[in-house]
């Protein structure tokens, strides 16, 4: 059985994206719950800003009528 030090050596030389890689392979069922929200999140302030942007065009352009 190979010693701790042995181990965690291994786990030094690794990218994150291995990392990532062997974990997955180990629970491939495993979701990333924090990324569905966030592609939520960001259809929400995306739709918002658009809304917002619209809001100011529309008043600029009645304002500047005679």
């Amino acid at each position: 059985m190979p010693r701790r030090s042995e181990l965690t050596t291994n786990i030094e030389g690794l990218t994150d994206l291995q990392i990532y890689a062997r974990i997955r392979y180990l629970d491939p069922d495993l979701e990333c719950v924090s990324s569905k929200k966030s592609d939520g999140t960001v259809l929400v302030i995306s739709v918002s800003f658009l809304l917002f942007l619209l809001g100011l065009l529309e008043l600029i352009c009645f304002h500047s009528l005679p």
